[in-house]
């Protein structure tokens, strides 16, 4: 009678639960936005490492709702998707719109709204990230971007910015960016950076509504505060 050989373990195998249990047991707040963007292909990619192809959307377009609002022309550039994915980040797409719609109702310009919401947004974020908010006339969001620092800061993308700008007829902008150190001092680059996109902003005809650095659960203004500027 033939002896039954043992099956040699595979070296991935059960990965797939244990990063399922990480997020459901920790949380979104302790995986990184490449661990969040694996998860979330397992949905449409059976049996296939998806990390891999995760780390390259992110790498390409800086963070996890950028590849959620990129076209399938866009994903195409950067990795290969089958037709099941595509339509998977599809409806993805059209439900982070329906959800960018009610947020658009929210005001912008209330400072209470503001105070509760921005620190929300950069939960859990060890780099500094950039949120661009693209406001119309009454102060409602059209559309909002977010830029990854590379290492502890966020770069300001100042040519991004003015042509989403332009091209969404905004009336006004608000940025916001976190200070993963805790503090709530703007550095020399935060005061020439936000000068430099209020005043290209301006040359346009839309305002930098206000820009704010977010630390401890606390946002504070740069432009509000003279002293920052």
């Amino acid at each position: 009678m033939a002896k039954k050989t043992s099956r040699e373990p595979r070296p991935h195998e059960g990965h797939r639960q244990r990063m399922r249990d990480r997020l459901m047991e920790a949380g979104p707040g302790a995986m990184t936005e490449c661990e969040l963007m694996e998860i979330l292909l397992y949905y449409s990619v059976p049996r296939v490492d998806t990390a891999s192809v995760a780390a390259a959307l992110i790498d390409h377009f800086g963070c996890l709702e950028s590849v959620l609002l990129a076209t399938p022309e866009e994903l195409r550039t950067v990795a290969k998707l089958s037709p099941g994915t595509e339509c998977f980040f599809f409806l993805l797409q059209h439900l982070l719109s329906r959800s960018l719609y009610l947020s658009a109702r929210l005001f912008f310009s209330d400072p209470r709204f503001l105070d509760v919401y921005l620190p929300s947004q950069f939960r859990g974020f060890g780099k500094e990230h950039l949120l661009i908010f693209y406001l119309d006339k009454a102060g409602r969001m059209l559309s909002r971007q977010c830029i990854v620092g590379d290492g502890d800061s966020a770069q300001f993308l100042l040519d991004p910015i003015v042509d989403m700008a332009v091209r969404l007829e905004a009336a006004s902008v608000l940025l916001a960016h976190n200070h993963p150190n805790g503090t709530l001092e703007p550095s020399y680059a935060d005061r020439m950076a936000t000068e430099k996109v209020r005043l290209t902003l301006q040359m346009h005809g839309v305002k930098l509504l206000e820009h704010y650095i977010i630390a401890q659960e606390t946002c504070r203004p740069m432009l509000k505060d003279a002293a920052f500027l």
